[in-house]
């Protein structure tokens, strides 16, 4: 058979095909199906807006047809937890978009979140370099609030290695991960070069009269015996041979600027005071000493040493000042234990003596 290029249309006696029952319609496809004979006519199918059909064969088909290649349906969402294939024909516009559903995303199957680092907004428990800072909020007055749990029973936030907050029992322990009382400091262990355990520094300026460095300021209620307001039990366990031990230290260091002056300067001073008209008291002591011995025992004990307290430039230098007594039934400079000894040998007017070391010697002063 031979074909003409210059016409336009063929007729189909040319090719030796017999023609259709029926004229096709424009747009038509005409084709022979595979069992042969005749033609037969694939009309035209218009698809809906954002659709398109295709002239296509599938799986098992023995004869194309339109096919819908876009359709109006969203794209399947994002999965985070494994890959498909799919099996939709259907293609995607290019303009669609995923959904990805943030409640459902499974952060444990997206790659890149370890080593990586990204949301620095956020604190990152493993740590960050350079170190992390957490705030509690943004306005005037807001909070950080640490819990160890939600539970009504609560634990303990751990401070480092060595302190800890009980939450339960509202306790703070520094060096100490059990404390045991609202506030428990623990001494480090081994050889340390640190002058203190607890040590609070600085200048404290207050225009508040009687403002303190330390306070204690709290009721001791209950039927406790010997209840204490401070309680310091220091012992020395020395590695070598030491000068002085002291259980209680306490200096006061003047500094008044030019054109100031301090009236009184006290490096302890002790009061005795009660609140209320209810109850009694039976004795009352400003200083009380006494001792314990359960080791070994000094040579000499002395209840209360004074030091020399003048210097060059001070004009009056007192070892010992006691003030007149006033205002009770009965008012005393001092008291001493009873010796109705007569320090003259039984020559004498003396009711009594009273023994005293002078100069490395025993004295006796007489009383009458």
């Amino acid at each position: 058979m031979s074909y003409d290029t210059n016409r336009t249309n063929i007729s189909l006696s040319q090719i030796g095909v017999r023609a259709p029952n029926t004229a096709p319609a424009v747009g038509s496809i005409i084709y022979v199906p595979a069992a042969g004979g005749g033609w037969d006519e694939l009309a035209i199918s218009v698809p809906a807006a954002n659709v398109r059909n295709a002239l296509g064969i599938d799986n098992a088909e023995t004869a194309p047809s339109w096919k819908t290649t876009l359709d109006a349906t969203n794209p399947a969402a994002v999965s985070t937890s494994a890959a498909a294939p799919g099996t939709s024909l259907i293609y995607s516009h290019r303009d669609h978009v995923h959904l990805i559903t943030v409640s459902g995303v499974d952060h444990g199957g997206l790659g890149g979140l370890v080593p990586d680092d990204d949301h620095t907004q956020y604190a990152l428990l493993a740590g960050r370099s350079g170190g992390q800072t957490l705030i509690g909020g943004t306005a005037s007055g807001n909070d950080l609030t640490l819990q160890s749990t939600s539970n009504a029973t609560k634990g303990t936030i751990f401070l480092g290695a060595a302190s800890a907050y009980d939450e339960a029992n509202d306790r703070l322990g520094l060096g100490s991960a059990i404390p045991t009382t609202k506030l428990d400091v623990t001494p480090p262990t081994g050889s340390t070069s640190q002058t203190a355990v607890l040590l609070v520094s600085g200048s404290f300026q207050s225009s508040v009269a009687n403002h303190a460095i330390l306070k204690v300021d709290a009721n001791l209620t209950g039927a406790g015996d010997a209840a204490v307001g401070i309680f310091v039990d220091a012992q020395f366990t020395p590695s070598a041979t030491i000068s002085n031990a002291q259980g209680l230290f306490m200096k006061a260091d003047a500094t008044p600027p030019t054109g100031v002056t301090i009236t009184n300067m006290y490096a302890n001073q002790s009061r005795l005071e009660s609140s209320s008209s209810l109850g009694s008291i039976t004795n009352a002591f400003g200083v009380a000493i006494d001792a314990f011995w359960n080791g070994p025992k000094p040579g000499t004990v002395k209840a209360i040493r004074l030091e020399n307290v003048g210097a060059v430039g001070v004009s009056t230098a007192i070892g010992l000042s006691i003030a007149a007594q006033s205002g009770a039934t009965n008012n005393y400079v001092f008291e001493l234990p009873a010796d109705a000894t007569d320090p003259t040998g039984g020559g004498g007017a003396a009711t009594g003596r009273i023994p005293c070391l002078i100069g490395g010697a025993t004295r006796y002063l007489a009383y009458y």
